[in-house]
């Protein structure tokens, strides 16, 4: 079975311990992009295309995830020629249709006096109810160890970023990923990446904002088709 590179875009604080589970005993070989050198907004995408230079040659998947599918969403055109396919998860074109500049600007000043409380707090709205049955909030792995610039430098990209505009012409499929009860981005903010990119929405019933790592054989059965022969 031939290995395809997959470049990962993962979230705010939440890196690759999110998705091991989901590669896990698959024809995938994953590399994921780190945002710790991030300091302003504008360095995310750049991040994300010095990581897709460093791929081997040839075509890749591109995922992104949360923050990671907002990059991913912003850089997919410019890659266009290299992407295999595009898969998102959880994925939104203005993450403030969802939370308020404000709070985002609250969270920023958590950050100076308490950033582990802050990080528990923001992962705990990642499960959704039926989740916590079967995988306990304190088992996420939400890095504490992300630089405090970088993790405001997220907060300030999801604050400022707008990507809506025209429908983006890829001739890769694209598949997007979301969880009817993600809280952390509502399921109603992907549907205009839906619309974005022509294509439809593969809804989870029942799960929150991490379904790669709660729900991931569900996850892989609406990403893999096609490649797990």
């Amino acid at each position: 079975m031939e290995t395809k590179n997959v470049l990962v875009l993962t979230g705010w604080a939440a890196g690759e311990p999110f998705f091991r589970e989901l590669f896990d005993d698959s024809p995938f070989s994953p590399t994921y992009v780190s945002w710790d050198s991030a300091r302003s907004p504008d360095d995310f995408p750049r991040i994300a295309k010095e990581a897709a230079d460093s791929m081997p040659a040839g075509k890749f998947i591109l995922l992104g995830w949360s923050l990671g599918a907002m990059v991913a969403v912003e850089s997919a055109e410019s890659l266009a020629e290299r992407l295999e396919a595009l898969w998102l998860i959880a994925p939104c074109l203005r993450f403030t249709d969802g939370w308020s500049a404000k709070v985002l600007a609250s969270m920023k000043k958590r950050l100076l006096t308490d950033r582990a409380s802050l990080l528990r707090d923001f992962a705990s709205g990642f499960l959704a109810l039926p989740e916590t049955a079967y995988f306990q909030p304190s088992l996420l792995p939400v890095s504490t160890g992300t630089p405090m610039e970088s993790l405001a430098a997220g907060l300030d990209y999801l604050a400022e970023r707008d990507l809506t505009g025209p429908e983006i012409e890829l001739t890769c499929p694209v598949s997007i990923v979301h969880g009817d009860a993600d809280t952390v981005i509502p399921l109603a903010l992907s549907f205009p990446v839906a619309e974005r990119f022509r294509t439809p929405r593969s809804i989870l019933f029942g799960a929150g904002h991490a379904p790669q790592l709660t729900r991931a054989k569900e996850i892989g059965g609406a990403l893999f088709t096609g490649y797990m022969e």
